[in-house]
This record gives structure tokens, sequence and C-alpha cells, in this order.
């Protein structure tokens, strides 16, 4: 809103025809006062768009042979507010939940378009994690490589103005898993042995060695002899 718009209607014909503007069926004269008409009145020109302009526009040419009308045109003034909704929150969660990151836009009109970035990187959507029309993301079976920090953008394109949310950071927890067991091993008395257990998960699981019910050491590895 607030800038300068201008609508053409291109015609010709013999006698020269006389061209009248309409808005949302209504002769403009009688609708509107704030506009201008140039080229003998072709070229229709609102020098500052407003809320009140909005609707539905057509010209009609017209000479003593025959009246034409053109298809219908509509003005909608863009316009977008300065604050989120709601914005993205940290949050903790479990590998394998389903998960939404709120982002709600401003109000804008048309609706604004939302986008995602993780660590500073345009996300691109997949069937993994999806935005949903609420401006919302959401992941199916959240994983460990999902766990970052993101923020929304919303963009008005007609504005070409865009905001950007807070960062919010998420937190994926993975139970331990092991990845290295522990070998049964035979070796002569007074030999060294190394036993090594090599496990997963977020946050990295501490490791404790049992030996009869009694704790041993702490660690990966173990060294006996």
């Amino acid at each position: 809103m607030g800038t300068e718009v201008s609508m053409h209607c291109a015609v010709r014909g013999f006698p020269v025809p006389m061209v009248h503007w309409f808005k949302n069926g209504c002769l403009l004269t009688n609708c509107s006062a704030l506009f201008s008409l140039q080229n003998n009145g072709q070229l229709l020109t609102f020098r500052n768009v407003t809320k009140e302009d909005e609707g539905s526009y057509h010209c009609e040419a017209s000479n003593q042979k025959e009246t034409i009308k053109s298809q219908p045109a509509f003005l909608l003034p863009a316009e977008m507010d300065w604050s989120f909704v709601q914005q993205p929150i940290n949050l903790t969660v479990r590998r394998g939940e389903n998960v939404t990151v709120t982002c709600r836009p401003p109000y804008s009109r048309p609706a604004a378009q939302v986008s995602w970035f993780k660590d500073n990187q345009l996300l691109t959507p997949t069937t993994h994690v999806t935005v949903l029309p609420s401006g919302d993301l959401f992941f199916d079976s959240i994983q460990e490589f999902d766990g970052g920090s993101y923020f929304c953008r919303a963009s008005n394109i007609y504005l070409q103005r865009f905001l950007t949310s807070r960062r919010a950071s998420l937190t994926v927890l993975a139970p331990p898993s092991l990845k290295v067991w522990p070998q049964l091993l035979t070796v002569p008395v007074g030999a060294r042995v190394v036993l090594e257990c090599q496990v997963s998960g977020h946050p990295l699981p501490s490791i404790s060695w049992i030996k009869r019910g009694h704790s041993k050491q702490t660690g990966g590895k173990i060294a006996l002899g």
C-alpha cells in the first residue's frame, strides 16, 4: 500500500472509442475520486493505493458502432505486519517422535511465504521434514541428525520485504546403543588384555565396566594384565 499503481486498457477503432472504467461493476467516477485517467482514459493510475482501492476492475470501450468489455483484473493492496504471531522455541525431544516446531508468520496480504533455515542453511523440505500450511515445521520420526539451530523467515514478494524469527535450538535425545561389544577372549595367565566397548547416543553415554557386580572403571576400554 501507499504506492502508485497503473492499469492499462489498450483499445483502437474508428471513431476513436470512449473508455470507461468500472470497479466491482460500478462506474469508477461514481465510486472513487483517488485516481487519474490518461491517454483518452486508457491508462488508469492510483497515486497512493489504499485498502479502499481493493476490488475487481474492468474497462469498457465504445463508439457509434460497438461496445466491448475487458476481462476483470483484481487489485489487492499488499501489506504485512512487522512481528510474528508465534516464533520458534527451544525444544528437547526423543528420537523417533513426531515433532512440530512452531512458526506463525505476521499478518500479510497476500499470505506470507514461510521458509526455514537450519544452521544458517536454507532447509529443503522432504518426505521426512515438511513445512505445514500454517508455517510450522513438521518432522516425521525425528532423528539425531535433525538436531541443530533453526529459524524461519516470512516474506511478501509483492512488498519485497521479509522478516526473520529468533533462533531456536532443537535437541534430539537418543538412548544408548552398543556399536562394539566386548569379545569373549581366552588368553594365557599374565597376558595383557584390552576389552573394548563402543556406544552411541545423545547425550554421549557414560561407560562403566562391571566384574561380578563390582565396578572396575569407566571409559570405552579396559586394560587387564
